[in-house]
């Protein structure tokens, strides 16, 4: 195929298609994935009837766990900060309850 006919109808109807629709699922991340790290093996245990149907299911535990985990390490990570740095933003949101935005005057929205 030639590179000018990459991306047209008629060299796409040309091949055959063996594609699945397994590899075009969205994962439901937006942005850049994260970096992949090294890998670890653990043991957990689960209640063998959700293994059962996961497993029926064809879910990827590994994934789901390590999607999970993260979404909840960011959560807390973002908790601890915001307790760690409380009194800051209390402070900050006291000065513009008593000064105002700066630039409030000068904006035309």
């Amino acid at each position: 195929m030639r590179i000018n006919d990459a991306h047209s109808w008629k060299a796409m109807k040309k091949r055959p298609s063996r594609d699945t629709a397994e590899q075009f699922r969205h994962g439901g991340h937006s942005g850049q994935p994260p970096a992949p790290g090294r890998k670890r093996a653990v043991n957990v245990t689960v209640d063998e009837d959700v293994l059962a149907d996961a497993r029926e299911l064809r879910l990827n535990l590994s994934q789901i766990l390590e999607d999970e985990l993260r979404r909840r390490v960011t959560e807390e990570k973002t908790r601890r900060w915001q307790e760690e740095h409380r009194e800051a933003i209390e402070a900050h949101n006291r000065f513009v309850d008593k000064h105002g935005i700066f630039g409030a005057k000068s904006r035309s929205w």
